[in-house]
């Protein structure tokens, strides 16, 4: 730790660059100031020689402490011929602004406001509210402030960052912009990385703007992080797009894929689009590639001689994928249907088996290798006995409708489930209720084959 104010820590992390990396980290992290500082982690692996400015108050940096803390780093700063600028948030903002006084020879601004002041521009309310002090007003970028080699990174998609990145390109036309498109306000996530970061820390410091902001493209697009934005945004829309992408080699292949072929509801939803817009083969091939890569770390296994058999899309059991793209189970202790995570159940709950017999299906669930039904009983769900109070579900595959006079076509993938009181509908916090009267997409149930 170099510097210790009221308002700000400094912290330096000796390295083994031929430039020294500066960096402004985002609000909200005062509580761990005293110790920490945005991408020291990557400083320290990557041996970065580094100073990291970290706010104990969110004033954006706009304190006499920094004259303070200039003072004292002075002496590493004269020490090398190229310093490199790094600021995320409100410390992108504070990075182009002491871009001159730091001689940056770079400057990376993520996700940066243009200003804070109300006279400047359109400010969220939150912001007014937690940071904006009478000091800051004019605190808006400036010509002065330009630069041949500051980069702008924001994601279009965000309304905010969009408005208030126009401003600062505007205001700074010597500046190269890079969209990061699905990447939100937190633009970092999409490039994050030890490896990723140093890489563009080298080619701020070595490379043209162009080049830089090239890299950073390419690494965002493959990204798993990004990746898994994109889904959540297009998933609904594009769901054969989505499935290509998600089983193609070059993102299985990616060393950090367990990101995405772990993220359960997502990979859910996947599945349950495919099957409602008549994908059914690609919706198995998917739970078969993501049930193999949870077991195997691999989507495509090759000689394994423990290999699963390969799901088959007509078979007489079937487990149930919600809208929401978790899987219906049964709780024994509540005696109530619940949600679980997708292809790879692991809370206790038994998963619910609907097996064709006949032209129709019937509801189970598996205890000790044999299928017992469920039933409706006072307002419960059990296990059924035959006994005449008893409630038989009623498993219709004719179809939901997905909106006011439309439908979508069911090949045979999805079914909604009733009863007497009414159709069972799934929840995002993974309850269910029993008395829907609506047929719509929240009690559509997409089935996924298993091999029994």
């Amino acid at each position: 730790m170099l510097f210790n104010g009221a308002d700000l820590v400094v912290h330096h992390t000796p390295g083994d660059t031929p430039y020294l990396l500066v960096v402004f980290g985002p609000a909200g992290y005062g509580h761990t100031a005293m110790h920490d500082y945005f991408g020291k982690v990557v400083s320290e692996k990557k041996r970065i020689e580094t100073i990291g400015f970290a706010a104990k108050v969110d004033n954006w940096y706009m304190t006499p402490e920094m004259d303070d803390a200039f003072e004292v780093i002075q002496p590493i700063l004269e020490r090398f011929g190229k310093v490199i600028v790094v600021g995320m948030s409100m410390g992108a903002h504070t990075a182009i602004k002491q871009a001159r006084r730091l001689k940056a020879h770079a400057v990376l601004a993520m996700s940066p406001k243009f200003s804070l002041d109300p006279e400047e521009c359109n400010v969220p309310q939150q912001y007014l509210d937690k940071n904006f002090k009478p000091h800051m007003r004019g605190m808006g970028i400036k010509p002065e402030d330009d630069s041949e080699r500051i980069i702008v990174a924001w994601d279009p998609m965000d309304s905010t960052d969009e408005e208030h990145a126009q401003l600062i390109l505007a205001a700074l036309p010597s500046a190269s912009p890079v969209r990061m498109f699905y990447a939100r306000h937190g633009v970092c996530e999409s490039i994050a990385g030890a490896d990723f970061m140093k890489e563009i820390i080298d080619s701020l410091a070595g490379n043209t703007p162009a080049e830089t902001t090239s890299l950073i493209a390419r690494i965002r697009r493959a990204h798993p992080v990004n990746i898994i934005f994109r889904l959540h945004a297009c998933v609904g829309r594009h769901p054969l797009l989505s499935y290509l992408m998600i089983v193609s080699p070059r993102i299985s292949r990616n060393r950090r894929a367990e990101h995405i072929y772990y993220n359960y509801g997502i990979n859910g939803v996947l599945y349950f689009t495919l099957v409602i817009h008549g994908y059914d083969d690609e919706a198995v091939d998917l739970a078969g590639k993501i049930k193999n890569f949870l077991k195997y770390k691999e989507i495509c296994p090759v000689g394994r001689g423990d290999m699963p058999p390969p799901i088959r899309l007509h078979t007489g059991d079937f487990q149930l994928v919600t809208c929401h793209g978790y899987m219906l189970a049964w709780d024994m202790q509540h005696r109530n249907f619940h949600g679980v995570q997708a292809f790879w159940p692991d809370n206790g709950l038994l998963p619910v088996i609907v097996r064709r017999h006949g032209h129709g299906f019937g509801v189970y669930v598996r205890i000790d290798g044999k299928l017992e039904p469920l039933v409706l009983k006072e307002d419960t769900v059990v296990l059924g006995t035959g006994a005449p109070d008893e409630e038989a579900f009623v498993v219709d595959s004719s179809g939901s409708k997905v909106g006011p006079g439309n439908k979508w076509s069911c090949p045979g993938l999805s079914v909604a489930i009733s009863s007497s009181r009414g159709f069972l509908v799934t929840l995002p916090s993974r309850d269910i209720g029993l008395a829907s009267a609506n047929n719509c997409t929240w009690e559509c149930l997409a089935l996924l084959p298993v091999n029994s």
